[in-house]
């Protein structure tokens, strides 16, 4: 199959023109949200890659799957509006895009999605609601390309994993300097992600048993 550098096909996902426009819309500079962006595609893509090596993959295919047959990528100057006006009064296929990304995220980050948006927060200064509203663009921005090429090359549930891993090292080096991505995830270093490294705290009855 065709390689695909995935994050080069999120970014022009991405243009110019939707960029200004978001950060008009959410009352953020156009620094800033540029910035917020910088560090959320290849968040998402990380955390995808870390999910899809600690579960084997599972959900992943039913995600991608979703997210190709919605049509995200070509509506996302549409979602901005109705992100922004959130009604229940949005119709239409971006107001039911609009109501899947929130699981779209789930399944990317789990119980992790707050720190990611508090990361993107802190390391673009844009208030809370506009870095979830960037988030919500970048997500189908990120994971389309993927689901495209999934489809295309009719990859499995591991044949997805091996290629996000062939796109680790890519994917790392684009997280930005000051973007507090191994925090948000919960592990010690970069190259954690995609492992089954868990760094939660042993417990007391462990230590004693050491003894």
């Amino acid at each position: 199959p065709m390689s695909l550098d995935i994050l080069e096909a999120s970014r022009r996902l991405l243009p110019d023109s939707l960029i200004t426009k978001t950060a008009m819309s959410l009352g953020e500079s156009e620094v800033n949200t540029r910035k917020a962006l910088k560090g959320a595609i290849p968040a998402i893509l990380a955390g995808l890659l870390h999910q899809s090596s600690r579960r084997e993959g599972l959900g992943i295919i039913d995600l991608l799957k979703t997210v190709d047959s919605s049509g995200a990528s070509n509506n996302l100057s549409d979602m901005l509006e109705s992100t922004k006006n959130s009604s229940p009064a949005t119709t239409g296929q971006e107001g039911d895009i609009n109501a899947m990304i929130p699981g779209w995220l789930k399944s990317v980050f789990d119980g992790k999605l707050i720190n990611i948006i508090n990361a993107i927060s802190v390391y673009a200064d844009v208030k809370s609601s506009s870095a979830n509203a960037i988030l919500k663009i970048a997500t189908p921005a990120a994971l389309t390309p993927l689901a495209q090429y999934a489809k295309e090359n009719n990859m499995g549930a591991a044949e997805i994993d091996t290629f996000l891993h062939s796109q680790k090292s890519s994917i790392i080096a684009a997280v930005p300097a000051g973007f507090n991505l191994t925090g948000s995830l919960g592990i010690n270093s970069l190259e954690d992600i995609g492992t089954k490294i868990v760094t939660t705290q042993p417990k007391p009855s462990e230590y004693q048993q050491r003894k």
